[in-house]
């Protein structure tokens, strides 16, 4: 009873983790854009933030590839694919209605009918939406994927190992030589190979030893910020091929953060800490859909200037806007939760 405790309260902390990364890479990326290409101690801050947070939007595929991949039972599979679905296509429809509506009066874009409806097929309804798009994918996959997994364990490793090798180590091939490795390259979406891990950390995770994961960890990181500032001064323009969230310095910094949340011990948490951070999980998904909104009335409305135009040092103003964006987020999710049809979507 107290290891699934345990197992459920690591997934809450990586859950409110993974959007608190989301958040602090969408407000620390002004400042990497502003002073790009490189000109001052402004740029290397922003990069140094933008890196530590590109684990976020990994660490929500592995975590629902654990709990997903790891909970399926063998049920209807249409009645397990309307009610995982439904828990993402209608908030995807109805946010992509309030993010139109946003761009249209907040922002004064124009959008004729034709651009709305190719923007949401596209996924370009606003700049953090996509993500809901493979979510839907790898839900209508698990069906499929489970019972090959379920039957087949040792399938698992190979799966991953060709994943990693057609889509992250096939992209550094064609960004170092300029040329692509065609074979396998159509067998694996980007993000399935997280989704796959995840479910594999559910057991896997126990034999990494921690001195080898953290140390793994910190050198993908400083591979992603050394690897950025090199690519950006030899471009002349910010090239963010080490941010992309399939290159091999992400998907180890990634799957590291994930195996040292995993295995951390947090016993050393009061009730009502782990009370506290059950309720914060439950805000996740809206803080992640909100949180644009809040950004945007923030620094345009509240403060009328980006955050480096703050005349404070990015290196506070940053972590600092984050945790402003997220608990207003948070706030106004636990309102809207309260509002009955509006909980449906968030």
């Amino acid at each position: 009873m107290r290891n699934n405790m345990e197992y459920f309260l690591s997934m809450d902390i990586i859950r409110v983790y993974a959007v608190f990364l989301i958040v602090l890479l969408h407000v620390s990326a002004p400042v990497l854009y502003a002073f790009s290409p490189i000109q001052n101690s402004m740029w290397w801050i922003g990069n140094a933030f933008d890196s530590f947070a590109r684990a976020g939007v990994p660490l929500f595929f592995m975590i629902s590839g654990l709990l997903v991949l790891g909970n399926y039972k063998r049920e209807n599979i249409n009645e397990f694919i309307r009610k995982r679905v439904k828990k993402v296509v209608i908030p995807l429809v109805a946010w992509s209605c309030i993010f139109f509506l946003w761009r249209i009066y907040f922002h004064n874009d124009v959008i004729t009918i034709n651009g709305i409806f190719r923007q949401f097929l596209e996924g370009s309804v606003y700049y953090h939406l996509w993500f809901l798009y493979p979510l839907i994918s790898l839900y209508i996959a698990v069906p499929i994927v489970y019972p090959i997994f379920e039957r087949n364990p040792g399938l698992i490793r190979y799966f991953t190992l060709f994943w990693f090798l057609f889509v992250s180590i096939s992209a550094l091939v064609r960004k170092m030589f300029g040329f692509s490795i065609f074979f396998g390259s159509e067998l694996f979406t980007p993000f399935i190979g997280f989704f796959v891990i995840g479910y594999a950390m559910r057991k896997e995770s126990k034999k990494l030893k921690k001195g080898v994961v953290i140390a793994l960890g910190v050198l993908a990181y400083i591979v992603t910020v050394l690897g950025t500032f090199y690519l950006t001064r030899n471009l002349g323009e910010i090239d963010e091929f080490f941010y992309g969230y399939t290159s091999i310095n992400v998907v180890v910094l990634s799957v590291c953060t994930f195996a040292i949340m995993r295995n951390a011990k947090w016993e050393f948490l009061s009730n009502k800490s782990k009370g506290f951070i059950s309720k914060v999980k439950d805000l996740s998904f809206g803080v992640f859909l909100i949180h644009p909104i809040v950004i945007d009335v923030l620094f345009i409305k509240v403060l009328g200037r980006q955050i480096y135009e703050t005349g404070v040092s990015p290196l506070i103003s940053i972590p600092f806007a984050t945790m402003v964006v997220f608990l207003v987020s948070a706030m106004l999710t636990l309102f809207l939760k309260k509002i009955p049809r509006i909980r449906e979507i968030i």
